[in-house]
């Protein structure tokens, strides 16, 4: 695949940057010497201490630059034909397995670094890298035809980035340090374009409008004229090899194979190391690491973070106890919290407010293990994302895996594991828990072993409860982030004024403070330790508001609130908006909160212009509901979900273009009013689909009368323009580039209604639609148990699935 082309000059400098640990490949060695001295002494200013070192090939020339150990950050290895030299820069954690994987074993027991790496390529092809764990990139140059080819880790650990300017091709890995050249020109991205929010982000998502970024799994070749091609897919994360259908007691299996898998990881990262450093909050998974650490190493110290608001010293201080190690306590002043959040941003180059967030403990838990003399740490970082801490515990447990899917795939471009920050302080940090054997592992299991009605990350609890790690009280505490748990997300929020209900539950305020803090430092080379931040807040803060406040929920709604108009829009990747669990779960926190909230007079709900309002539900939901009992929490829900819509008192207004069909035409019809574009229509085509149609129907005869209701189950055929305004199904019809506009308006009208008066006879016009269709829940349950369970629709969900089926 050609990404992108990129031509330069005669004679292209190959750069290569690797943190605080960089190199330079050069075809002019004198013509280019002046450019790199300057550019040098600009990245000096950066760390006070460091070392520089040159390796001369034929015509190239490689210059390394760091604040750490050159030797164990970098290792580099001349092909026996001479015509090949190969780097390896960073951290492999699993030589002695990759040592096993050569057929000539007996021959290569000694190899390593960029050697070792040479002989698996040589072997496997590309496919060698999705072998490696670690934080790493391997770079091979071609001496006779000057091109060079690198590979970095594919689950994220490490950005690959090329450009093509000052009449050069460049290669690196850090912005940061590209952006020390003094000729360098980087440009971010508006913000507005940036969609924060989305879960639907490429791996090489970026914030940077000039410099490209390799998608992870491939790698990046380009010729001696700065042509840069992306080849190769070698990223593979696949569930692991054993099948779950063939173990008979899969609870002992997996406990046995996730205890085996960790262990090997946590080995893997202390390599050797006897004296590491932790992270430990006191929850579960920074908990389960410390105990499976200590039996490995001579000494192990543990630090806990918090703040003068809140910490979790007293459930960390008892794991230490228990487990056996030297505990220190870290309370973070505001300053600190602040400046965490802004150097962990600048490091990792994390360019989102929640990630950045997170990141502030482990930064100055860096600086004061640097203070203790310490040299590597581990964490407990992404249980959370494998093991389903993060799911709400309402969430439907046939979508745990891909909600995690997601929050996994969005890891690979966020930055957030990254090495840089631990390289600052020339420390190594380790996160055991995230490496492919372990995700692999995770991505197999079912959603019933990540959570169930009480509890999440269910396997990691049990397994840490069957081999007696932890006392039961840590085995089985209640989930909290450590931004939460030690008070780091109010530290920040009122550093930046957020006040306002919806302000705190929303970090697009936060990721445009860390975007304006990253024009200061990569568009206008300020460094981190010069910036004016309370001017950066003051000016965020004002951009802000001039803005609608706004929340996006997991890439499926966005919510703004424009001259106190909550306006509610589907976003699903789907552009027909399918109202499945979790899109109803969020709408139904919406209107709740809506409803309560002094800054919202009313509500206008729409899917977009362009895009469906909502074309029903989502099929991948509904094909499983194969018992009476999934049925009939499926009905409970939704009749839940219609309710929580007709219990909001204040003015609601439903814009719809395109279809609103089956859940998406009945939501419609929970709204005050409903204003629809020219081209919109209203279908109910259950029946002939082998559905029953019993809500439907009694929301319609509510609404319309027996005729109507009648009529429009049972032809299952679109009501469009004419009649929907003359059964009043809309008030009117505009044009799709009009819809929401009027809709705004219209909510506006209302809006303007003694509040009081309307909140009254809302509450008491609704109150007969609730009770209507809460006498007919038994009646749906019976109906849809007997149309699902009958396989009646069975046709239609595999035309509409397909192979999903």
């Amino acid at each position: 695949m050609l990404l992108k082309q990129l031509h330069s000059i005669r004679k292209p400098i190959w750069t290569w940057y690797r943190g605080f640990n960089s190199f330079i490949i050069k075809q002019n060695r004198v013509e280019c010497d002046v450019h790199l001295e300057e550019m040098m002494k600009k990245v000096k200013t950066i760390s006070e201490k460091s070392t520089l070192k040159t390796y001369n090939f034929k015509d190239l020339s490689i210059c390394l630059y760091s604040n750490r150990n050159l030797d164990k950050l970098m290792d580099y290895y001349v092909h026996l034909n001479g015509e090949n030299s190969s780097f390896l820069v960073g951290r492999v954690n699993n030589e002695a397995v990759l040592r096993t994987k050569i057929s000539d074993y007996e021959n290569c027991q000694n190899l390593k670094g960029a050697k070792l790496i040479s002989h698996l390529v040589s072997e496997y092809g590309t496919s060698a890298f999705n072998m490696i764990e670690g934080s790493y990139c391997f770079i091979t140059i071609n001496h006779r035809n000057g091109s060079i080819e690198t590979y970095s880790d594919s689950i994220g650990l490490m950005p690959t980035y090329f450009a093509n300017q000052l009449g050069s091709a460049w290669i690196f890995n850090e912005a940061k340090v590209f952006a020390a050249n003094p000729l360098a020109n980087l440009k971010l991205k508006p913000f507005s374009d940036l969609d924060l929010g989305s879960l639907d982000h490429p791996s090489d998502f970026t914030c940077f409008e000039n410099i490209f970024k390799v998608p992870k799994g491939f790698g990046l070749k380009m010729d001696r004229d700065g042509n840069a091609n992306v080849n190769g897919n070698y990223f593979e994360l696949k569930p692991s090899h054993y099948s779950n259908k063939n173990i008979q007691n899969k609870l002992e299996f997996f406990q046995d194979s996730l205890r085996k898998i960790l262990d090997n990881s946590i080995k893997n990262s202390l390599n050797e190391s006897k004296e590491p450093c932790l992270l430990l909050s006191g929850g579960l998974d920074s908990s389960l690491i410390t105990a499976m650490a200590r039996p490995h190493v001579q000494n192990l110290t543990t630090i806990s973070v918090g703040t003068q608001y809140s910490n979790e010293f007293k459930w960390a201080k008892m794991v230490s106890d228990f487990v056996g190690t030297h505990h220190h306590e870290l309370v973070l002043d505001d300053e600190k919290v602040i400046n965490g959040i802004i150097r962990s941003s600048y490091e990792n180059e994390i360019f989102d407010g929640f990630s950045a967030e997170v990141q502030s403990p482990l930064y100055n838990l860096m600086e004061y293990v640097k203070s203790l003399n310490g040299n590597k740490v581990l964490t407990g970082y992404g249980a959370d994302l494998l093991f389903g801490g993060i799911i709400p515990l309402d969430t439907d447990v046939n979508l745990v895996n891909k909600i995690l899917d997601e929050q996994i795939k969005r890891t690979r471009w966020t930055g957030e594991f990254s090495p840089f920050i631990g390289d600052k302080f020339g420390i190594t940090v380790e996160h055991p828990f995230w490496n492919k054997n372990l995700i692999s592992f995770a991505i197999s299991l079912d959603g019933e072993y990540k959570k169930n009605a009480k509890e999440v990350k269910i396997i990691l609890r049990e397994m840490a409860q069957k081999f007696q790690y932890l006392p039961k009280d840590i085995v089985w505490r209640k989930k909290l982030g450590i931004n939460e748990a030690a008070s780091i997300n109010h530290v920040f929020s009122k550093y930046l004024g957020l006040a306002s209900e919806i302000k705190k539950n929303d970090y697009r305020l936060k990721s445009l403070f860390i975007y304006n803090v990253f024009k200061e430092m990569f568009e206008n080379k300020q460094p981190p330790e010069s910036l004016d931040i309370s001017a950066v807040a003051k000016k965020t803060s004002d951009h802000f508001n001039s803005y609608p406040q706004s929340k996006n929920y997991n890439g499926l709604i966005d919510v703004q609130i424009k001259d106190k108009i909550m306006i509610v829009s589907f976003v699903h990747p789907n552009r027909h908006n399918p109202l499945g669990y979790e899109m109803r779960k969020y709408l139904k926190e919406i209107f709740k909160m809506a409803d309560s909230n002094s800054e919202v007079d009313a509500i206008v709900l729409t899917g977009g212009i362009g895009r469906s309002f909502s074309a029903g539900g989502d099929f991948n939901e509904v094909k499983n509901l194969d018992s009476a009992e999934k049925v009939n929490s499926f009905i409970d829900d939704i009749y839940d979900f219609y309710i929580s819509a007709l219990k909001i008192s204040k003015p609601t207004v439903a814009a719809v273009d395109n279809h609103a069909i089956g859940i998406g035409f009945q939501l419609a019809l929970c709204c005050d009013i409903r204003i629809g574009t020219t081209r919109c229509s209203f279908t109910l085509p259950e029946l002939k689909h082998g559905l029953s149609c019993t809500v439907g129907s009694c929301m319609l005869h509510h609404c319309f009368g027996h005729l109507f209701s009648t009529k429009t189950i049972y032809e299952c055929e679109p009501i469009e323009s004419k009649e929907l305004i003359e059964s009043k199904m809309v008030s009117s019809l505009v044009e799709p580039d009009d819809l929401v506009d009027q809709a705004f308006e219209m909510a506006k009208i209302y809006a303007k209604y003694p509040k009081n008066a309307f909140k009254n006879t809302k509450i008491s016009t609704n109150k007969r639609f609730i009770k209507a269709l809460e006498d007919s829940i038994e009646d749906s349950k019976v109906a849809h148990r007997s149309s699902l369970l009958s396989k009646e629709n069975e046709k239609h969900f595999k035309n509409i699935l397909k192979d999903k089926y």
